[in-house]
C-alpha cells in the first residue's frame, strides 16, 4: 500500500472530523481487493498524481490507478462516493476496449481523444450502472463539482459538455460521433468513418 496515500486519507479524516478508530490502511487495502479481479488490479497511488489532489484515475497495463482523493472519498465518505467510484472504474475499464491512439493521428487528436472519452463514459453506464442514465449523470456531476474548475483540453471535453452528450444521446452512436466531429471542427470524412468502423456503428 502507498504510505503517502494513507497519510493523505488520515489528513482528510482529521479535517472532516472522523474518529481516530478507523483502520485506514485496512480500509484502503479492502477497497483495492474488493474491486480488483483477474483482469484489472485497482490501486491508489500518490506518485502518479504528484501535486494533484482531485478525483482522477487512469488505466495502465491492466492496473487502474486512482488518486489519493479517491481513497479518502471511498474510505471516509462511501455512501456519497460509491456510484461515482463505480462510474470511474467502469470508465477506465472501457478505455481498454476500443480506444484509438490519438497520437497516431496528430491532426485529429482532439476528435479521437474526445470520442474515446465519451465512449468510455457511456460504456461505464453499461458495465456498473445497469444503463441507468440518472445514476450516470449524477456520478459525472459529482466528479465535476468535486474537482472545481471545469476546463476543456485537446484530450478531454469539459465535464459540462460530457454531461450534455450523455444527456442528449441514448448510446454511443453515429449521431453522437458526428456531433463530436462538429464540436472539434473535424471535417475529414475518412477519419470520422475510421472511428465509426472502429466502434462498429
Amino acid at each position: 500500500m502507498d504510505i503517502l496515500v494513507r497519510k493523505y486519507v488520515e489528513k482528510k479524516a482529521n479535517k472532516w472530523g472522523f474518529s481516530d478508530d478507523i483502520d485506514i490502511s485496512k480500509e484502503i487495502i479492502k477497497v483495492e481487493n474488493t474491486y480488483s479481479d483477474k483482469i484489472f488490479k485497482v490501486r491508489f497511488n500518490s506518485f502518479r498524481f504528484l501535486g494533484y489532489y482531485g478525483l482522477d484515475a487512469f488505466v495502465r497495463k491492466r492496473k487502474i490507478i486512482f488518486s489519493p482523493e479517491w481513497a479518502a472519498r471511498v474510505v471516509l465518505k462511501r455512501n456519497e462516493s460509491q456510484i461515482p467510484f463505480l462510474y470511474t472504474l467502469g470508465h477506465e475499464m472501457a478505455h481498454t476496449e476500443r480506444d484509438i491512439c490519438p497520437l497516431k493521428h496528430p491532426k485529429y487528436c482532439k476528435f479521437i481523444a474526445w470520442t474515446n472519452e465519451v465512449h468510455a463514459d457511456l460504456e461505464s453506464g453499461k458495465i456498473f450502472l445497469n444503463r441507468d442514465k440518472k445514476k450516470l449523470l449524477s456520478a459525472m456531476l459529482y466528479i465535476c463539482n468535486s474537482n472545481g474548475k471545469d476546463i476543456e483540453t485537446i484530450t478531454h471535453p469539459s465535464w459540462k459538455r460530457r454531461l450534455q452528450y450523455v444527456e442528449n444521446f441514448s448510446s454511443f452512436n453515429k449521431k453522437l460521433v458526428l456531433q463530436i466531429a462538429k464540436d472539434t471542427n473535424t471535417l475529414n470524412n475518412d477519419i470520422v468513418q475510421m472511428v465509426l468502423k472502429n466502434h462498429e456503428i
